[in-house]
């Protein structure tokens, strides 16, 4: 079954990261329940989203090169992002998101 779970961004609380061949992480606010991120690079890059700082590898979620908003949905224990490139550098854009907006 799918559920259909909207983005609803948290503006102004956006983060810019430059994946590289070296692991880095990006730290999320435990309220967030959702996050959106692009790849606006031109190589592929990969996402880890884990309770403790683990280093992303190319087993992990792909985004691809030039992509469209990809969302991932995640628990309050889940505090950080790491993300690196499959090649040279990538350009992420990384948006919190609130889940369901009220009605």
């Amino acid at each position: 079954m799918t559920i259909k779970a909207p983005a609803n961004p948290s503006y102004g609380n956006a983060s810019g990261v430059a994946a590289t061949s070296t692991s880095q992480t990006v730290v999320l606010k435990a309220k967030t329940k959702q996050v959106m991120i692009t790849n606006t690079g031109p190589d592929a890059a990969y996402v880890r989203i884990t309770p403790d700082i683990l280093a992303a590898t190319s087993a992990d979620a792909i985004l691809p090169p030039n992509s469209i908003p990809i969302v991932f949905t995640k628990g309050e224990e889940i505090l950080s992002i790491t993300v690196v490139s499959g090649g040279t550098t990538s350009n992420l854009h990384i948006m919190p998101c609130e889940g369901f907006g009220s009605l």
